[in-house]
């Protein structure tokens, strides 16, 4: 956990910014379910500590996209610099996206486009566990909940791990697919 945090402080005060990476509470709560689910394919959708944290912990097939060129490079440099695995950084478009992944991280672009990218996904997402990142937002929560509520999925909302912004994380998966919290 102590490298974690130094690793996290050191991220934010040399690649990013403090309160632009996910937060600390919910890598820690991500780690912890990576543990508990084994999962062969995993994506995370806006490259960056979560990469870097899927890369560290996970021994399995895993992509990362963005939308920011030069982001993904600053990615790939901190992923090379802890001498991680730099394989499949893609820059993000819509027809670009491989399928079959049993888990995703999706933190990708902000707003607007956050919704409407991962509601034009989420047919390749049907037998993926999706993590959707600053669930605050009611933008975001919004978007599970109807998930949840039209279309039948599950939604697991992690507001045990609200930081102090307020953000937390949310399981959003088709009914049926198991983990473990």
């Amino acid at each position: 956990k102590d490298e974690i945090e130094s690793d996290y402080k050191f991220y934010c005060k040399n690649i990013s910014k403090y309160g632009h990476p996910m937060s600390l509470e919910s890598i820690y709560w991500i780690i912890d379910f990576l543990s508990k689910n084994k999962f062969n394919k995993i994506a995370d959708f806006g490259s960056g500590f979560s990469s870097y944290i899927i890369r560290k912990f996970c021994d399995c097939e895993i992509y990362s996209y963005d939308t920011d060129g030069q982001w993904l490079k600053k990615t790939v440099d901190y992923l090379k610099m802890k001498n991680l695995s730099t394989d499949n950084m893609i820059l993000y478009e819509i027809g670009k996206v491989e399928k079959d992944f049993d888990f995703i991280i999706w933190d990708l672009g902000n707003k607007d486009f956050r919704r409407s990218e991962f509601l034009k996904n989420i047919e390749n997402l049907e037998n993926t566990i999706c993590l959707i990142d600053d669930c605050h937002d009611n933008r975001y929560i919004t978007m599970c909940r109807n998930l949840r509520d039209k279309k039948g999925y599950q939604l697991e909302e992690i507001k045990e791990v609200k930081d102090e912004f307020g953000r937390y994380v949310s399981i959003v998966a088709k009914s049926g697919l198991e983990y473990i919290l």
